[in-house]
C-alpha cells in the first residue's frame, strides 16, 4: 500500500538495491555447487591407506568444512572405499570406486579412486 501511494504521489522508487540483492544471492549459490571432487593420490592407494577429498565449485575454489553441511560425500563401493562425512576416505579392499560429492541444490562430481 505505501508503495502504491508513493508511486501515486509521483516519487521515485529506486528498485536497484533489490537487483544487487538477487544477484549476490545468485552468486552465492552457485559458489557452492558442487563441480569437481579431488582425491590426492586415488590411483595408487594401498589398503589401509587414508585420505581426505576435496569438493570444488566452477570457480575451482574448496569448498571447506563450513560448507560440508550442504554437502553428502559416499562411495559407489563400500566395500573397496570408505567415505565419512566431511570427504575423508579409507581404503579398505583392492578395487576401484567413486567417491561422490553432492550438493544439496542437486549438484555432484566425483572422483574414482583405484585401490591396489
Amino acid at each position: 500500500m505505501i508503495l502504491a501511494l508513493l508511486l501515486v504521489m509521483g516519487c521515485d522508487v529506486d528498485f536497484t538495491g533489490l537487483e544487487r540483492i538477487d544477484t549476490f544471492a545468485e552468486e552465492a549459490a552457485t559458489s557452492l555447487q558442487v563441480t569437481e571432487v579431488i582425491c590426492p593420490g586415488a590411483d595408487t592407494l594401498a589398503v589401509g591407506d587414508v585420505g581426505s577429498c576435496e569438493a570444488r565449485n566452477a570457480s575451482g575454489t574448496r569448498l571447506f568444512a563450513g560448507d560440508f553441511d550442504l554437502i553428502i560425500w559416499e562411495s559407489s563401493d563400500p566395500s573397496v572405499i570408505v567415505v565419512n562425512v566431511d570427504g575423508g576416505y579409507e581404503a579398505v579392499a583392492v578395487g576401484s570406486a567413486d567417491v561422490l560429492a553432492r550438493g544439496t541444490d542437486g549438484s555432484f562430481a566425483s572422483d574414482t579412486v583405484t585401490v591396489q
